[in-house]
């Protein structure tokens, strides 16, 4: 006997694995890409198709409105596209180059002062 038969396995939460793992290839594409990147919901459930899920708008927001990890990862919805949005948006400015070695000038003089005391 073989452990994936005997395995009680929930289909829901494999479903919602699916789903995450694809979003979360999309989304590294738009990160990627420096963009937003608009999936076609047709789209989508075919790829959960080839996986083995079924899966529809009415299903896709109920499992939304469950998973808050899926909100990380999608930053919009309509019956038509999911929209996955590039988290460099949201991250903070580069530092420039010359004050972050003089940031770390001081924190290494720091630290030195801190050893020899």
């Amino acid at each position: 006997m073989r452990l994936y038969q005997i395995e009680d396995k929930d289909p829901v939460a494999e479903k919602k694995g699916a789903l995450l793992s694809l979003l979360s290839m999309f989304s590294a594409k738009a990160e990627s890409a420096g963009k937003n990147v608009q999936v076609p919901m047709d789209r989508l459930a075919e790829l959960m198709q080839n996986l083995g899920f079924n899966i529809g708008y009415d299903e896709f927001d109920k499992i939304m409105q469950q998973d808050p990890n899926l909100n990380d990862v999608v930053q919009d919805y309509n019956q038509e596209y999911i929209t996955l949005g590039s988290s460099t948006a949201n991250k903070a400015p580069a530092q420039d180059p010359e004050k972050a070695r003089n940031t770390v000038k001081k924190m290494a003089k720091r630290a030195a002062l801190r050893r020899n005391d």
